[in-house]
């Protein structure tokens, strides 16, 4: 550690003579250095050296330099590590300028920067400021979702999936914790769970064979090229200048191209995206499509944040047809079910089991089932392997004995349901 210090500081000094404290390199080298003080938790010493390195990059006025950026985000996990939530946000959003600015809001450090703000911004109790923040995030990944997942072999859904979706536990932890003051967000929380889950389940191998019965093979064209000329931009993100001009690679020249592309598969696929567009269901139009006397229970994983505290949760999203809003309801942590439902438990056959998983999962919605007689269920991961219907309440009672249980793939099933029985009376009329 001491010869590394020390050559870093000779380094330092020699660069700055030659070139001054505003070169990319003499930039570059600190941003090395403070990242070795920060590794040995040497965090004043880190903290001086990106200080120094951050007014430099502001000297050079230069605002579109991609190491620039990263480096601003490094001494933010710096201050984030020490809890200095306040400096850490003010860096980001300097950071998140210079990317907007530079790359626009389709780069995709843009998202991530943006989400790192939000976590800051729950950590340190922001939530009215995080609120946009969150709509903005959500609109991104459901955007890129519908422009690229149709396309997707279905080996490719699942990383391309985890790649957008990266994080979207922070969208579910503020709309739990917001819930408790107010409940507007969790419409736009729930849907952005319905449309996201819906893509996952909804297969497009059907749009794949119409587009290959059509002879036109114009769209696949485009989008392989389309594909590759975002690698090259993701790559050319991270050349320095002198990079690129050397291999003649102008980031100006590939945007333009890839927007050209994106403009005539739009015009392509057109008539199927509209189509897809109009089956895209929203919570208020499954409310609207439930009779009095239902309910509807979304289930849901994910890693809840609030403050210090970070673990793998179950909770619920429930409404019935005259809901103002959905609530959302924290149940318990994953680990609380899955000793009851991994390997070979068989709950099904232990009554005792069978109403701890009652009391974990379901009995604390029950406040919310006044009067509901039919139940749509939506499980999400090990929920699936339970069987709701033989949960036993504590006074011994299967919830067959108290509800009527359908169970769904996702809710917006409901709403087809209740269509298709209405258009089966008219039908018999």
């Amino acid at each position: 550690f001491g010869l590394a210090e020390k050559s870093y500081q000779t380094a330092l000094k020699l660069i700055k003579e030659v070139s001054g404290d505003t070169s990319k390199f003499y930039i570059d080298i600190l941003d090395k250095f403070a990242g070795m003080y920060f590794d040995y938790n040497k965090f004043s010493n880190a903290e001086q050296i990106y200080s120094e390195a951050y007014e430099s990059i502001k000297k050079s006025g230069i605002r579109n330099n991609h190491s620039f950026i990263l480096l601003i985000i490094n001494f933010s996990l710096l201050y984030k590590e020490q809890e200095k939530f306040q400096q850490a946000i003010f860096l980001l959003q300097d950071a998140l300028s210079m990317i907007k600015s530079s790359f626009g809001e389709h780069h995709p450090d843009y998202k991530s920067t943006v989400n790192d703000i939000i976590e800051l911004y729950i950590k340190s109790g922001r939530l009215n400021d995080a609120e946009p923040l969150v709509k903005e995030s959500m609109t991104i990944s459901t955007d890129e979702l519908n422009d690229y997942f149709i396309f997707l072999p279905e080996n490719a859904k699942l990383i391309v999936l985890d790649a957008i979706l990266y994080n979207s536990d922070l969208y579910y932890s503020f709309g739990l914790i917001k819930s408790n003051s107010d409940k507007n967000i969790l419409s736009e929380v729930l849907n952005f769970r319905l449309a996201t889950k819906g893509l996952v389940l909804s297969s497009t191998s059907g749009f794949h064979r119409r587009m290959t019965r059509s002879g036109d093979i114009s769209v696949a064209q485009n989008l392989k090229e389309l594909m590759q000329i975002k690698i090259e931009l993701a790559e050319a993100y991270t050349m320095s200048a002198d990079e690129k001009k050397q291999k003649g690679i102008s980031i100006t020249d590939l945007t333009q191209r890839a927007q050209q592309l994106e403009i005539s598969i739009n015009n392509l696929i057109s008539p199927a995206k509209n189509e897809m567009e109009k089956n895209e269901i929203r919570w208020e139009d499954i409310k609207k499509s439930m009779k009095t006397g239902e309910a509807a229970i979304e289930y849901i994983d994910f890693y809840f944040r609030k403050d210090n505290y970070a673990d793998s949760i179950i909770a619920a999203f429930i409404f019935s047809s005259d809901s103002e809003y959905p609530e959302f309801i924290q149940l318990c942590s994953y680990t609380d079910i899955s000793k009851y439902l991994s390997g070979n438990t068989e709950y099904i056959k232990k009554p005792e089991y069978r109403n701890d998983i009652y009391n974990l999962v379901f009995s604390p919605l029950e406040k919310y089932l006044s009067g509901a007689r039919k139940i749509y269920i939506s499980p999400s991961g090990l929920l699936n392997k339970i069987s709701f219907v033989s949960l036993e309440t504590d006074d011994g009672k299967f919830l067959i004995d108290k509800y009527n249980i359908e169970y769904c793939l996702n809710l917006s099933e409901i709403s087809e349901r209740n269509n298709e029985q209405e258009n089966d009376k008219v039908s018999k009329s």
